[in-house]
């Protein structure tokens, strides 16, 4: 692992834990529950991203490297995401504390550590797009790789998408727990099967980027346990509901095109 990028992203975290202990001790919460939550996201989160890329290597989607490998290439945000998520569940569970409450936090403290960690990659020598013919060769639009090659700069993409999930996050109106949580990851989900269609070095499956269908399926299921919070619960604010939607419409079409 290149020493620049592993410090970003070991940055990246330690940042994203603070605000995580901030905003949830805000809300008058013990940030007991953060600090047992820090190791487990810390662990499950790699092993995720590396079991997920393993699990797709052996179909012959992906190379599967060594199990215990440094190189970023052989782990993937999905299974990272699955388990930082896990962790979060196992946390609340552990202080017996609310999982939506614990998981409201992370959400935008997520979003911050993604879009920081995406920034980081242009030390990695990964996260662009194949060799760009035509288009701006400037950095930050594309970048240069050591055989002289621009490619256009997906990762610079993804977090503008996240920082822009985390804006959405930190100015949402919610009215039960855990409704900033799912929101803001059905957001970033959907932006992320627009960038996974770009990026160079992605899990696919034949003609099908799995990344792709990881975060679609993400996202209908988040969807659809909202749902059930909105029929546990009446929903008065209509605005974010027809924001969100107004937003994924507006995504999947460009992804169409």
């Amino acid at each position: 692992m290149n020493m620049k990028y592993g410090l970003c992203l070991l940055g990246a975290i330690a940042v994203g834990l603070v605000m995580m202990a901030w905003l949830y001790g805000k809300e008058g919460s013990s940030r007991r529950a953060v600090c047992v939550f820090a190791p487990l996201a810390i662990v499950l989160g790699f092993a995720g991203a590396r079991m997920y890329a393993l699990l797709f290597s052996l179909l012959g989607a992906c190379p599967a490297g060594p199990l215990f490998s440094l190189e970023p290439t052989l782990y993937a945000m999905g299974g990272a995401v699955l388990g930082v998520s896990g962790a979060c569940v196992l946390a609340a569970k552990g202080m017996h504390c609310d999982w939506g409450e614990l998981a409201d936090a992370l959400a935008p403290a997520g979003m911050l550590t993604i879009a920081l960690a995406r920034c980081a990659e242009v030390f990695a020598g990964f996260g662009a797009a194949p060799v760009m013919e035509n288009g701006p060769k400037m950095f930050p639009l594309s970048v240069q790789f050591a055989d002289g090659s621009w490619h256009m700069s997906v990762f610079f993409l993804e977090a503008i998408f996240a920082f822009a999930a985390l804006a959405y996050a930190l100015n949402m109106r919610t009215s039960k727990p855990g409704e900033r949580f799912v929101l803001t990851f059905v957001f970033w989900g959907m932006t992320q099967v627009l960038c996974e269609s770009f990026r160079e070095h992605t899990v696919n499956l034949g003609f099908i980027g799995v990344q792709q269908l990881q975060y679609i399926v993400m996202a209908l299921a988040l969807l659809g346990y909202y749902g059930k919070m909105l029929a546990a619960k009446p929903y008065h604010k209509k605005g974010e509901p027809v924001a969100l939607l107004s937003w994924l419409t507006a995504i999947e079409c460009a992804a169409a095109v």
